[in-house]
């Protein structure tokens, strides 16, 4: 199975624009993976979705929280060990370490300029696009 991460930004985005690579990934992709969790990562994809400015958009807010529901039904949790300090940005450290204790094979962001490298170690780091090119026929 192959395990991913994603980035807080691809479920905004997922969230805000439906039919779009993001939402693709979150619809289609994430029930056949793994999809890897720390409880920093979950903390921040609450803090973020929760954020009031979100709720502008149609349906954010409900759409938000099933989506919390469901991480949290089916990710799978690990607790990183390695602190890591590559990005200038110190919360997007978490996903690395994350990444390297999951040996996640994916970490898919929308964050191409701070993850400004395209492998960490084991983890292909690849825009929401560019997981989508690479498994076209998946469901």
């Amino acid at each position: 199975m192959i395990k991913i991460i994603l980035d807080t930004n691809v479920l905004v985005s997922a969230l805000i624009k439906p039919n779009t690579p993001p939402a693709l990934i979150l619809e289609k992709h994430v029930p056949q993976c793994e999809w890897c969790l720390s409880a920093v990562i979950l903390e921040e994809y609450r803090m973020v979705l929760m954020r009031p400015k979100f709720r502008t958009f149609p349906d954010f807010y409900n759409r938000a929280i099933t989506v919390l529901a469901l991480v949290e039904q089916i990710g799978v949790f690990y607790l990183p060990e390695q602190h890591i300090d590559r990005i200038s940005d110190e919360a997007d450290n978490r996903f690395l370490e994350l990444a390297v204790k999951a040996q996640a094979d994916y970490l898919i962001t929308g964050n191409l300029r701070d993850f400004d490298f395209s492998i960490y170690e084991q983890t292909q780091i690849v825009s929401p696009v560019q997981f989508i090119n690479l498994f076209p026929d998946s469901p």
